[in-house]
């Protein structure tokens, strides 16, 4: 993709989300989680402002747990800051399961619930502000012609897009973008359409290799392409 125009290091860093093909927004996600789980790995281990956040968590959601080992094992080859924060977490959810447990009736299940609420998970919070922010800042550099074709062209999830849409500026700019993004959609549902029409034995040969990718395509609109932002950037974009 050309080098988009950026008047600031934030909207250089923001065009770098393009480079990797996949949904920008879903990047942008995944690029901010992976910073603050890799900083609270390196930093905030034994931090105490961190580890009295992460105890009024409760700690992570199930993804971002499964995350923060698998970065750690990257970071350093090992797993012991994720275990110091784990035990830390277990030391409040596991005690909440006992006392559940302990009880019996009405207080029995009161406390299964609050044991079952989920963790009001830090990385999530990080995710949510990225989104917020990308957004607010595509929804200004659209009226730059190189960004807006950028917007208009790319792979947004459906959530994303939807979210990106939901409150647009008005204007023969966003007009455009919405219209790309609709005749992509509809591109979309015409591949799965032939892909499935062809899939017969004596038409297999027909299908094309848009139409092959279709399934997978369709799979990241629907489901997000957060595994896309894990992938090494391409070549021409180190």
């Amino acid at each position: 993709m050309p080098e988009l125009p950026a008047r600031s290091i934030a909207d250089v860093r923001l065009s770098e989300v393009f480079d990797r093909g996949g949904c920008p927004l879903c990047t942008q996600m995944a690029r901010s989680a992976a910073t603050y789980m890799n900083s609270f790995l390196y930093e905030g281990v034994t931090d105490v402002g961190f580890r009295r956040e992460l105890d009024r968590a409760r700690g992570f959601c199930r993804r971002h747990t499964r995350e923060v080992l698998a970065a750690n094992r990257r970071q350093s080859g090992g797993t012991l800051g994720s275990a110091i924060l784990f035990e830390a977490i277990l030391r409040i959810r596991g005690a909440e399961l006992e006392d559940a447990l302990a009880s019996r009736g009405n207080a029995r299940r009161k406390r299964l619930a609050e044991a079952a609420r989920r963790a009001a998970c830090p990385v999530c919070d990080v995710e949510a502000k990225a989104l917020a922010s990308a957004i607010d800042s595509f929804h200004g550099l659209a009226s730059v012609a190189e960004w807006r074709g950028a917007i208009a062209g790319s792979p947004f999830c459906l959530d994303h897009l939807l979210a990106l849409l939901m409150h647009r500026p008005s204007g023969e700019a966003w007009d455009e973008i919405e219209r790309a993004q609709a005749a992509r959609v509809r591109d979309l549902r015409a591949r799965l359409e032939r892909f499935s029409a062809a899939s017969s034995h004596d038409r297999r040969h027909r299908i094309t290799a848009d139409e092959q990718r279709a399934a997978d395509d369709a799979a990241a609109f629907l489901g997000g392409d957060s595994a896309e932002a894990a992938r090494p950037r391409k070549a021409a974009a180190d």
